[in-house]
């Protein structure tokens, strides 16, 4: 198996390993810090006729409303890029990615040369390395 590596940066700043799991995971286990309750997650799962935890349209509008929250996603697509998700690419997550790249750029299988591909809801990113953000 590869290395997975994701985060979530909450609207503080605030940057939270999360490992080998999945971000709609994190989500799902604990709603109340990504300030959305679990009911509103089930609802949405069986609006969209999904298996709780399934990465369908559900996850979609999900992790649509976290982002809109002020949350920023990221996973490491291994041996080729970041791909990091956030609102809008403001002052705010580039005070937040700064934080993230410091300890992104120590991990081995990234380094401060991984490139960085970043989507908000207004433009995509591309052509960044990780010790651009710090």
């Amino acid at each position: 198996m590869g290395i997975h590596k994701a985060y979530w940066i909450n609207p503080e700043g605030e940057v939270w390993d999360i490992g080998n799991s999945t971000h709609i995971m994190e989500i799902i286990h604990n709603p109340g810090k990504f300030l959305i309750s679990k009911d509103e997650i089930i609802s949405l799962y069986n609006q969209h006729n999904e298996k709780l935890g399934i990465e369908g349209k559900a996850r979609e509008v999900i992790i649509h409303k976290v982002l809109k929250s002020g949350f920023i996603r990221i996973r490491l697509v291994p041996n080729q890029y970041w791909s990091i998700s956030a609102n809008a690419w403001d002052k705010q997550t580039k005070l937040a990615l700064s934080k993230w790249a410091i300890i992104a750029k120590d991990i081995p299988v990234s380094g401060p040369y991984m490139p960085v591909n970043i989507a908000t809801f207004e433009e995509k990113l591309s052509g960044i390395i990780v010790e651009e953000l710090i």
